[in-house]
């Protein structure tokens, strides 16, 4: 009897320790990879949805019970592969964003196939070397106060549709798309309440060939302008052509990074002039 009484009571008291763990313990217990938090669902019942409360998931594991994360403010994803092909559709970062409903903070890094980034609720939005391959990558992010994207893997275009709140936007990629200074008006003009702006490789070299007075945008609101020049041949065309753009400048920052590429792409500009 006394055996049986304190295996009861060992079991009793095991069953304890989870269960009565305060939810901002469980959540200490949480940084850990994403994968593995997801796990933790299947504990017990009431550590089910425990998960979906904590603010803060990062990883490359993707699981559909990401599809409902009431609370969750940030998000880091990692070498992810959103694809029609693959086992994961581009419908499931759809759901993924629509099913976190506060998300304020959204991290891309080295993942491949993203069509479209469309939230409501995003403040902070950083895309760190994604491969756009197939299709243009459209960003839809009204709300979105801070953008960044980063990389040099762009095959195609990207699109801001919609961020009439953005106030520091970073465009420093490249991109094998053939200069087209529409698309870079086009995107230069969703910029034009930002105060903040850096930019890079694919932007300065479709800029660099116009003439000043052909350049029809504005960004009267740019008080501080990093450029980040891969080339020094014909960087100071793209300079004149930004400044003429920020008629409010307070700050200018120029950062030269030349590169063998770059000369060889220079190169190859001057020898077809239909480019």
């Amino acid at each position: 009897m006394v055996r049986t009484s304190m295996h009861a009571a060992g079991r009793h008291d095991y069953e304890d320790y989870i269960s009565l763990l305060p939810d901002c313990v469980i959540h200490h217990i949480f940084f850990l990879p994403t994968e593995d938090v997801i796990k933790t669902c299947l504990l017990s019942r009431r550590w089910r949805y425990v998960w979906t409360t904590i603010s803060d998931l990062r990883g490359h594991y993707w699981s559909p019970l990401l599809y409902n994360c009431c609370s969750l403010t940030k998000l880091c994803l990692r070498g992810c592969r959103f694809s029609s092909s693959e086992s994961v559709s581009d419908d499931v970062l759809r759901m993924i964003l629509m099913g976190s409903p506060v998300l304020e903070y959204f991290n891309l890094i080295r993942c491949q196939g993203v069509k479209r980034i469309h939230s409501r609720s995003l403040r902070e939005l950083v895309i760190d070397d994604v491969l756009v391959m197939e299709f243009t990558l459209e960003i839809s992010t009204p709300c979105v106060l801070l953008l960044h994207v980063r990389g040099d893997y762009f095959r195609e275009m990207i699109r801001i549709i919609e961020a009439p709140s953005l106030v520091n936007a970073e465009l420093d990629f490249d991109s094998q798309v053939k200069s087209d200074y529409s698309l870079l008006k086009q995107m230069l003009c969703k910029l034009q309440n930002a105060t903040q702006i850096l930019l890079g490789d694919w932007c300065l070299r479709v800029m660099w060939p116009w003439k000043v007075e052909n350049v029809q945008v504005s960004l009267p609101n740019c008080k501080s302008l990093m450029l980040h020049i891969p080339f020094r041949q014909y960087s100071f065309p793209a300079i004149a052509n930004m400044l003429a753009t920020t008629p409010n400048l307070e700050k200018l920052i120029i950062i030269f990074e030349p590169s063998d590429w770059c000369d060889q792409w220079v190169y190859s500009l001057n020898s077809n002039p239909q480019v």
